[in-house]
């Protein structure tokens, strides 16, 4: 078997644990999803405002309580995960997006609340902790290609496992990029569980395709678990493409908003069917997911 052996100065653990500051006030009895809204030469909007969004429970429109926050203003969560199987051996669009993925982590990691983390994924998954600016200077690892591809159990671990590592009690921006094929042949969990998943975590997920070719089952596969989250994925990249698409996936991710509002006072224990639309005439449509649901929860 051929490995492809590739260095990436990624990750450094601190030798003294250095308490996280302290993150904002939750944000308290509310609902809050991302969206991400493009006009129409798809370029992201930043200046949407309540009265620009349909938000229908059970048909029913949501018409108070209802509020905007910029993604931006909160912590950081990103989990950068990447395909080690022998599908990426010899594979130069792989090694570009390798590259980019460090210069990417370099560029998002901004505040001293920003944390990601890095998982590796052929037959199985390993992932570091969560890491500050400060830890992911310094150590080196090794990527070394070989095995098979369990893609949905990477995506089932990154979005419930080491996502569910948040606080839960404060908004964040919570982000994957997915670096791979879009191939499996090794996964426990099907495609549709993954895919529940992930519309259940509120993560939202970028996928960077390294397919070779263009028939590639792996392309839908990317673009529905990333249109199933409300992100977005970018195949048929040539090497020189790849830093670029992750320039966009920044754009996106700077231009994300969580939208807020109360959980229905009725009805609750009920499964609630939940829409977000653009409203009657606004100039822009909404990359994030349209449809969710939820359960109210009962009131103690």
């Amino acid at each position: 078997m051929k490995f492809l052996l590739l260095r990436l100065v990624i990750a450094s653990l601190a030798a003294a644990v250095v308490a996280p500051p302290a993150l904002p006030q939750p944000i308290e009895q509310s609902l809050t999803f991302p969206i991400i809204a493009l006009d129409h030469h798809g370029r992201p909007v930043k200046n949407l405002t309540p009265d620009s969004l349909l938000i229908l429970d059970n048909k029913t429109p949501i018409v108070s309580g209802v509020k905007l926050l910029r993604a931006a203003d909160f912590p950081l969560r990103l989990g950068i995960v990447i395909d080690t199987s022998r599908s990426q051996s010899d594979n130069r669009l792989y090694e570009a997006g390798l590259n980019a993925a460090k210069e990417f982590v370099n560029q998002v990691l901004r505040s001293e609340q920003d944390r990601v983390f890095f998982q590796l994924f052929s037959d199985t998954s390993k992932a570091t902790p969560l890491l500050d600016r400060n830890q992911i200077s310094g150590v080196s690892f090794n990527v070394q290609v070989g095995g098979g591809t369990a893609l949905y159990d990477a995506i089932v671990m990154a979005c419930h496992d080491r996502m569910a590592l948040s606080d839960p009690r404060a908004p964040t921006r919570r982000i994957v990029v997915l670096l791979s094929d879009g191939e499996d042949n090794a996964s426990r969990n099907r495609l549709a569980m993954a895919e529940d998943i992930v519309a259940s975590s509120g993560v939202v997920i970028f996928s960077i395709g390294t397919e070779i070719s263009d028939r590639s089952r792996g392309k839908r596969v990317l673009d529905a678990i990333s249109k199933t989250s409300g992100g977005a994925a970018f195949t048929d990249l040539s090497s020189s493409e790849v830093s670029k698409a992750f320039a966009q996936i920044r754009e996106l991710m700077d231009s994300m908003y969580q939208v807020s509002f109360p959980p229905p006072s009725s009805s609750k224990g009920r499964v609630h069917a939940l829409e977000i639309k653009a409203a009657k005439g606004a100039q822009f449509e909404l990359l994030t997911r349209e449809k969710v649901s939820f359960k109210a929860m009962a009131s103690n």
